[in-house]
């Protein structure tokens, strides 16, 4: 019952207006075009709440769910009055998925900066946000592919929408836990994607600089490589492509960050 709310509750989220809402948020306001992705996925990737508090618990009710099957799949919750309402609201909506291409989990990101800035369900009987991870995109890669862990979800999807518009999906692997901590499972999990050393990009600041190094020292300890990438002060990744296009995704690979690093150790030469 889970899987089957998650799954009506995410093709609410996807129909055609609330898809149209997130999609002219997401290119508006971050200058993030989804439309090459999701045509390569055949399915919509991000969709978006509706205004009033309590439209998908009402959907869901139509649709024979109840109230406890709801709370539960933390797709809504109880007022101290007893009334049930949405748990998201005024966000643009990510789904997190599993092995199987199945909606698992939910991740809201708001569009007006109240915090917090993303919105996790709690623990489910599909979801759990110190195992789970969202991945936009699953597909076979190239040997010379990139797995690249990112801190925010909408980072992620910022990675995967220009590989798709740039025809490099098979050469980019974006994913992320949607926060600074990586589990043990996690971890392990992004470590099982690619024989290659993952490229660790948090944001552009003292926490997301922390979360590189901690990330980093974990892969280290299971005796894995990894590649950092540091952005200037205030910049992510999202950010960095949105200002350089396809050109924004060598900050990304393995290649550009050690021609990077090489160029600084001969610069410190002389």
């Amino acid at each position: 019952r889970v899987r089957q709310v998650m799954r009506d509750a995410w093709g609410y989220y996807a129909s055609a207006p609330s898809h149209e809402r997130a999609t002219e948020y997401l290119g508006g306001k971050r200058d993030i075009d989804v439309s090459a992705l999701e045509a390569e996925l055949g399915r919509f990737v991000v969709g978006h709440t509706p205004d009033r508090p309590d439209a998908l618990t009402q959907h869901l009710r139509s649709e024979g769910f109840t109230d406890d099957e709801m709370v539960d799949a933390c797709l809504a919750l109880r007022n101290r009055d007893g009334a049930v309402i949405d748990f998201f609201r005024d966000r643009v909506m990510l789904p997190v998925t599993d092995a199987a291409d199945r909606v698992i989990g939910l991740i809201g990101r708001t569009v007006n900066d109240r915090a917090p800035k993303y919105l996790n369900q709690s623990r489910t009987h599909t979801y759990d946000k110190h195992l789970a991870l969202y991945r936009p995109r699953r597909t076979i890669l190239d040997r010379d592919a990139n797995v690249i862990v990112v801190e925010g979800t909408v980072d992620a999807l910022a990675i995967a929408a220009q590989a798709a518009r740039s025809g490099l999906s098979t050469k980019f692997a974006p994913i992320t836990a949607s926060g600074l901590y990586l589990s043990a499972t996690q971890l392990d999990r992004v470590l099982a994607i690619h024989d290659r050393a993952p490229v660790l990009a948090g944001d552009g600041d003292e926490a997301g600089r922390g979360a590189n190094v901690a990330w980093a020292t974990d892969a280290a300890r299971k005796g894995r490589e990894s590649v950092v990438v540091t952005w200037p002060e205030g910049q992510d990744p999202a950010s960095w492509i949105a200002a350089r296009g396809a050109d924004g995704l060598r900050a990304l690979t393995r290649k550009r960050s050690e021609e990077r690093r090489v160029g600084k150790e001969c610069r410190s030469r002389w």
